[in-house]
C-alpha cells in the first residue's frame, strides 16, 4: 500500500504522513502538498457543481510512481480516482446533496 501526502489543512511535520483535505465551514482553499513530497499539485480545492460538491486537484508524480485521489463524502461515501503515472487533471464528485469531508493523495 501506498503513503499518503498532505493536501488539505495541516501543516509543518504532518506532511509525510496523511493527505487529509478538510472541509472547513468557510469552505477556504485547501493547501496543496508541501515542497520535497513525492506528487506534486497544484490547484487543489472543494468546489460545487449544481447540488454536487467535488474535490479538484492537478498533480504529477515527482518521485512516486503512481497517485490516487481520495474523497470521503458526508454520505459515508469514499471514492476515489486512479491511480495515474503522468499529470492529470482530476474532479472527484461526491453524490448529489452530500459535502467533502476530507480527501487525500495516496501515492506509491
Amino acid at each position: 500500500m501506498g503513503k499518503r501526502v498532505l493536501a488539505g489543512l495541516v501543516t509543518g511535520a504532518a506532511f509525510a504522513a496523511v493527505a487529509v483535505i478538510g472541509a472547513p465551514a468557510a469552505q477556504a482553499a485547501p493547501a496543496v502538498p508541501a515542497a520535497g513530497t513525492p506528487v506534486n499539485c497544484a490547484n487543489v480545492y472543494i468546489g460545487t457543481a449544481g447540488n454536487q460538491q467535488f474535490l479538484h486537484a492537478q498533480c504529477s508524480p515527482v518521485t512516486a510512481h503512481t497517485w490516487t485521489l481520495v474523497v470521503q463524502c458526508s454520505s459515508g461515501a469514499t471514492n476515489s480516482s486512479g491511480p495515474y503515472s503522468g499529470f492529470m487533471d482530476v474532479y472527484l464528485y461526491c453524490p448529489p446533496g452530500t459535502t467533502v469531508t476530507n480527501g487525500w493523495i495516496n501515492y506509491t
